[in-house]
């Protein structure tokens, strides 16, 4: 078992449905994903992701998440933080 497959299950375990982000650098976690009943809702940058989980998590009273690639992505991810 990889420790993609763990996140995975963990954020099964909590109710995560979907999940936003850029693909990146963990791009192990997409096979992870495609294993699982959960949905990637790709962005064109993190930024909007973190919108779109937010605004997911308040309209539908459900976890919102979202990832980004390791440096400037991170970044990104700020403002809406």
């Amino acid at each position: 078992m990889r420790c993609w497959d763990v996140l995975v299950r963990g954020l099964e375990a909590e109710g995560v449905r979907h999940l936003f982000g850029l693909p990146g650098h963990p791009a192990a976690l997409y096979d992870s994903l495609y294993d699982s009943g959960m949905e990637a809702v790709l962005v064109r940058m993190e930024t909007s992701g973190v919108f779109m989980a937010m605004a997911y998590a308040r309209i539908l009273r459900r976890p919102g998440v979202c990832f980004g690639s390791p440096g400037p992505g991170v970044a990104n991810l700020v403002p809406g933080v």
